[in-house]
């Protein structure tokens, strides 16, 4: 059996060496665990080199669907860009015409050169109006304010009026009380000097009677002596009474004048203020029939200026409409510069997914190159002949100087097939198992004798 196992690696025609005749099941099984890790590794690896080329490649395809739909809305922009352009030059191109005079040496429509003197005429009509309303509405203003002036002027006048009279009213029952005072003073003393000519009758009747006591007389002189005493104190009342009196009539009489004095006032004031009301109501007569003048006045401008020609009105429209162009023309300058942006980013993002790819398809070729010596039928065995198999194609031991040289059929490719799977450009060196059965062991060649 040993001389069939020596045998059989050089009648394959492989380069790589045999293991040592004295490797042990543990060895075997420790390489067979080793390579099972090393194949592990390197299937993980591809997966997720391959998982990494198929994000990058679905992003790479939607950069590259947005970065044609943007390049065809920049066409679009681009050639609406152009169709304004040529708008513009040819509105241009009108207003131009329309300036100038189709023929320079021709007078002009005497119809248009009468209606621009008619407007003219209007228009200085119409400036000479609204200075005249204007100052119609400044007179109107100030007598406004008169009016208000006067009516705030009346008030006072009529709370000073009332006043008065109220003065009026107080004395005129202080004058009332002092005429009744009086008038029972004059009572009084017409009493007082009746009692004394009656006792002064008596006494002298007593004095001419002889029989009469010396005791009456004394109390009929004494009754004299205070009767005259009282006529006295009420003359010296009545006189008092009569003062205040003359001071009540004085202040009565001057407080009717200002009170007639306040009264015409206040008429004058009520004739100013209808006099004012008036001149209000003349004024916004004259500023209601100067609006009609105006409006009318509007009216025959505006029907002037529609008899005064189309072209004018054509070259207004023709204007509106350049500047809205020139305003389209700006809007679409933005969003091509806009879109010329993201379509820089784009390509920018692009470029880097590029990179990536690159970088991606390096790391797929270095991962091929490892995984290169090991067949794919080999991951997919187990048993004594594929760890012989296996040790075939990778030497062990301290008599190997480096790795054997693969031919050229077995050779990793490199770029971006490397994406494929490496295994599927190596044929194996020996025919798959089924899982369920052992391989068949290698042919066995006799040795001469």
């Amino acid at each position: 059996p040993q001389q069939t196992l020596t045998s059989s690696p050089s009648s394959s025609g492989s380069t790589s060496r045999s293991p040592p005749t004295e490797a042990s099941a543990d060895e075997l099984r420790r390489l067979n665990s080793l390579l099972r890790g090393r194949l592990a590794r390197a299937n993980a690896d591809l997966q997720t080199a391959t998982s990494s080329r198929s994000v990058t490649a679905d992003d790479q395809h939607r950069l590259s669907r947005t970065l044609l739909r943007q390049t065809h809305g920049l066409r679009a922009l681009e050639s609406l860009y152009s169709a304004q352009q040529r708008e513009v030059g040819r509105l241009r191109a009108e207003i131009a015409s329309l300036h100038e005079p189709s023929d320079p040496g021709a007078a002009p429509d005497p119809v248009v050169v009468q209606l621009e003197s008619q407007v003219r005429q209007y228009e200085a009509e119409f400036r000479n109006l609204e200075s005249r309303f204007d100052q119609a509405v400044f007179e109107r203003d100030t007598l406004q304010d008169q009016s208000d002036h006067l009516a705030e002027e009346v008030r006072l006048a009529g709370d000073e009026i009332e006043q008065l009279q109220e003065d009026q009213n107080d004395l005129d029952r202080a004058r009332e009380n002092a005429e009744h005072g009086l008038l029972l003073t004059e009572t009084s003393l017409a009493r007082a000097a009746e009692a004394l000519q009656q006792t002064e009758s008596r006494a002298a009747r007593l004095a001419e009677s002889s029989g009469t006591a010396p005791s009456d007389l004394d109390r009929l002189t004494q009754e004299r002596d205070a009767a005259q005493a009282a006529a006295a104190r009420a003359s010296d009342q009545l006189g008092a009474v009569k003062e205040d009196l003359q001071g009540y009539q004085r202040s009565c009489l001057e407080s009717s004048a200002e009170l007639n004095r306040l009264r015409a006032l206040q008429t004058a004031s009520t004739d100013d203020l209808i006099r004012t009301v008036r001149d209000r109501d003349t004024a916004r007569d004259d500023a209601n029939r100067l609006r009609s003048d105006v409006s009318d006045l509007d009216a025959k401008l505006t029907a002037a200026k529609k008899t005064q020609g189309v072209p004018a009105k054509e070259l207004a429209d023709a204007k509106r409409r350049l500047r809205d162009l020139e305003h389209s023309v700006r809007v679409l300058q933005r969003e091509r510069d806009a879109a010329r942006d993201a379509r820089d980013q784009a390509q920018r993002e692009r470029d880097s997914f590029q990179r990536d790819l690159d970088i991606a398809h390096q790391k797929i070729a270095a991962v091929a190159a490892a995984v290169g010596p090991i067949s794919t039928a080999d991951a997919s065995t187990s048993g004594p002949a594929a760890v012989l198999h296996s040790l075939r194609s990778t030497p062990v031991g301290p008599s190997a100087q480096g790795p054997p040289a693969d031919p050229p059929q077995d050779r990793a490719p490199s770029g971006p097939d490397a994406a494929t799977s490496p295994s599927s450009s190596k044929r194996p060196r020996s025919p798959p198992a089924s899982p369920g059965s052992s391989p068949a062991p290698p042919a066995k060649r006799r040795v001469a004798p």
